[in-house]
C-alpha cells in the first residue's frame, strides 16, 4: 500500500504494465521484496541480491516447469534452457564450443560487421528511416539465421512469424490464438530444416543437434525442435530489444548520445549500460522444488517465483542513482543476461552485436533525433520496441 492508501499491484498482464514498471519495481524492492500476486498466484523477488540468488540455486528453484510468466515457453518443445541438470548440462555443454571466443572471433565477428556495414549504409544520412526495422531487427535475425542455417530468403517469414509469436494481449495470462498458431508454423519450419539436414547436412547448429548424441543416445525430434526454436527466439527478440533500446535511450537523453559522440571507445561500456537500464528480458520464472523462506515470507512447495531483472538492475543497493541513464558509469555485473547455470549461452553474441553496431553507427548519429513515438514490442516479458522512426540527417 502506498503512502496515499492507495494497493500496489504488480501485475504483469495489466495495461500499462509495459510502459514505465519501474515506479512498481521501485515499490516491491522497498517495501515488499518478496511481493504474493493473489490474483495470479506467483511470488517476486526484485532486489538485486534475491534474483542473483535465488538464480543460483537451481536445485531449490527449478528451470524445469516452465520460465515465461505466462508459459509461453510450453510453445518451444523441451530444449537446454527449459531444463535442469544433468539434462541442462549435457545439452548446453554439447553447444558450447559453437559461442566459445574463439569461435565468436574467427567466425562470428567477421559476419557481424559484414551486416552492419550493409544496414548502417543503408540508413546513414537518410532523414527518414525506422532504425527499428531497418536495422535492429535484421540484425540478429541475419546472424540467427547464418548460425542456424536457415536460408536467406525464409528470413521475412521468419521476422513475421515470430513478431506474431510475442503477441500478447492486454488482460490474458495465456497466449493469444495468433501466438499459438505462430509457433506452431515455426516448430513445423524447424522440423523441416532438421529433415533436410538429415539428407545433406552441413556447419550450422540445426546439423550438431542432428548428429548429436548425448549419452549415446540421438536427441528425438522433440528435442531437436524445441533446442532450435529456443536458439532462434533467443538469439533474435532480445538482441533486437537491446538494440532498440539503445536507439531509443539515445534519441531521448541527447546528452548522452553528445557524450558518447566524444568517447567512442566506451561503446562496450555503453552497451552494459542499457542492458542495465533496459533488461530486454524483464523477469523470468523459476518454481520452487522445497519450502522456501526470504525475507520471513513462506514460499510453498510448487511455487511460481519470478525474478525481476529489470528491478534488480536498478536495486540503489547495488548501484548509485540507478534510475538515471549514465554511459560513463564504470560497468559492474548486472542479471540482464541471467545468473548462474542458466547465464544466457548466447551473451557474448549479443554483447558483440550491440558493439559493433553502436561503433558503426556512432559516426552517423551527430544529428540523430527520434521524428514519432516508437512502436513498444506487446509482450509480458521482453522490453523493446518494434519501430523506432528517426532522422540521421
Amino acid at each position: 500500500m502506498r503512502s496515499d492508501g492507495t494497493m500496489v499491484e504488480f501485475n504483469p498482464f495489466m495495461a500499462g504494465t509495459d510502459d514505465d514498471p519501474y515506479p512498481t519495481y521501485a515499490w516491491l524492492r522497498d517495501e515488499d521484496p518478496v511481493y504474493h500476486s493473489e490474483r495470479h498466484g506467483f511470488y517476486a523477488v526484485s532486489r538485486f541480491a534475491d534474483v542473483e540468488a535465488v538464480s543460483r540455486a537451481w536445485q531449490r528453484f527449478s528451470n524445469a516447469q516452465g520460465i515465461d510468466i505466462d508459459q509461453t515457453g510450453d510453445l518451444f518443445g523441451p530444449n537446454f534452457i527449459t531444463s535442469d541438470p544433468p539434462d541442462h548440462r549435457l545439452t548446453r555443454r554439447l553447444l558450447q564450443h559453437r559461442f566459445s571466443p574463439r569461435a565468436i572471433s574467427d567466425a562470428i565477428e567477421p559476419l557481424v560487421r559484414d551486416q552492419v556495414n550493409e544496414l548502417v549504409a543503408k540508413v546513414a544520412g537518410n532523414n527518414a528511416v525506422d532504425v527499428g526495422r531497418e536495422l535492429a531487427w535484421p540484425l540478429p535475425f541475419s546472424i540467427a539465421c547464418h548460425l542456424l542455417g536457415f536460408p536467406s530468403e525464409d528470413r521475412e517469414f521468419l521476422w513475421d512469424a515470430s513478431q506474431r509469436f510475442e503477441e500478447r494481449q492486454v488482460g490474458r495470462s495465456v497466449a493469444p490464438e495468433v501466438a499459438e498458431r505462430a509457433a506452431a508454423e515455426l516448430r513445423l519450419y524447424v522440423a523441416e530444416q532438421a529433415a533436410g539436414r538429415r539428407r545433406n547436412p552441413g556447419h550450422d547448429l540445426v546439423s550438431l543437434l542432428v548428429s548429436a548424441e548425448i549419452d549415446g543416445k540421438p536427441l528425438s525430434e522433440l528435442e531437436i525442435v524445441g533446442n532450435t526454436f529456443a536458439l532462434f527466439n533467443a538469439g533474435t527478440q532480445t538482441t533486437a530489444c537491446l538494440l532498440t533500446n539503445a536507439l531509443v535511450l539515445l534519441g531521448s537523453h541527447p546528452e548522452q548520445l553528445a557524450w558518447l559522440t566524444r568517447n567512442p571507445d566506451r561503446v562496450p561500456d555503453a552497451v552494459e549500460e542499457f542492458l542495465r537500464f533496459e533488461a530486454p528480458v524483464q523477469h523470468f520464472t523459476r518454481t520452487t522444488t522445497e519450502e522456501v523462506s526470504m525475507h520471513g515470507i513462506r514460499i510453498p512447495h510448487g511455487s511460481k517465483v519470478v525474478l525481476l531483472y529489470g528491478a534488480a538492475n536498478r536495486d540503489p543497493r547495488e548501484w548509485i542513482d540507478p534510475e538515471r541513464l549514465d554511459l560513463s558509469r564504470e560497468p559492474r555485473r548486472h542479471v540482464a543476461f541471467g545468473e548462474g547455470i542458466h547465464f544466457c549461452l548466447g551473451a557474448p553474441i549479443a554483447r558483440l552485436e550491440g558493439r559493433i553496431a553502436l561503433e558503426a553507427l556512432l559516426p552517423h548519429l551527430r544529428n540523430y533525433r527520434l521524428t514519432d513515438p516508437p512502436t513498444r514490442l506487446r509482450s509480458h516479458q521482453l522490453r523493446g520496441y518494434v519501430s523506432v522512426p528517426a532522422a540521421l540527417a
